[in-house]
């Protein structure tokens, strides 16, 4: 049996809470059903390259060199009304030769932004991480940057690899890439609150005789216990229910509150 309680509106409110999954691909079948693409651009070449999709090559090149790189000068960014895309508010630092590998992660896939900190990319030995920062790394050397928001990764250089090149990494069938996305839950929180004086007597069919509680359930040491919190709409509908995970005992000199949690 349940007992009713009304709630307030200061009793329901909406709290957002960050999720991370965590992504693995290991091979270009995974990437092909992700959407993973990649490119190998060079400023000088207008053939068309792409994993997945179809670009000239030249035309990938000032895309990314204008969105990205365009408004640093000796890797420094400059002042002025651009949106420099920076993933920190640290001094960022770009360069950008006549060459990149690019790979590109679909919003479907990263949601709101790839979690900074969580990016490896491993290819022929070779592993690039991110510092957290927007800034990728090959044997502790600076080779690309990651727009975490965009899910953009471009290498710039690739002296520092070891057998790693521009070609393989955006051909190879045995690179690897990893990381968590990150994806804003919106939660609904109900906080039932329960006076000391309520809900201090059994409702069960089976305490009662002709409508009169058992008497050895109407001693001081009787204490009800709470299994579960439902909540019903105004017209007395349930919508959500909330078990405990054990039998709570229902408390007759303090005050509780239980709050129920939901995703919409």
């Amino acid at each position: 049996m349940s007992a009713f309680l009304r709630l307030n509106t200061q009793d329901a409110f909406v709290a957002p809470y960050v999720a991370h999954k965590l992504y693995n691909f290991q091979t270009s079948s995974d990437f092909q059903a992700a959407g993973i693409d990649r490119f190998y651009s060079d400023i000088s070449v207008t053939s068309t390259i792409g994993d997945i999709s179809s670009y000239k090559s030249n035309l990938v090149y000032k895309t990314i060199n204008h969105l990205y790189y365009s408004t640093f000068v000796d890797a420094d960014a400059q002042e002025g009304a651009y949106e420099h895309y920076t993933q920190s508010s640290l001094s960022p630092k770009r360069t950008l030769g006549t060459e990149f590998a690019l790979i590109t992660i679909p919003k479907e896939v990263y949601g709101e932004s790839i979690q900074p900190g969580t990016l490896r990319i491993e290819d022929s030995g070779d592993v690039i991480t991110d510092d957290g920062e927007g800034v990728l790394y090959v044997d502790g050397n600076i080779c690309g940057n990651v727009i975490y928001s965009h899910g953009m990764i471009i290498i710039t250089e690739e002296q520092d690899f070891s057998v790693a090149s521009f070609t393989s990494l955006t051909s190879s069938s045995t690179i690897e890439i990893s990381f968590r996305n990150t994806y804003t839950i919106y939660e609904h929180q109900y906080r039932c609150k329960v006076n000391q004086s309520q809900l201090n007597f059994t409702q069960n069919p089976s305490s009662h005789t002709d409508g009169v509680i058992s008497a050895d359930l109407t001693g001081n040491e009787f204490q009800p216990y709470i299994t579960a919190v439902g909540l019903y709409n105004d017209a007395n509908e349930l919508v959500a229910v909330g078990k405990l995970s054990m039998p709570i005992p229902k408390s007759q000199y303090n005050d509780m509150t239980f709050v129920v949690k939901f995703d919409a």
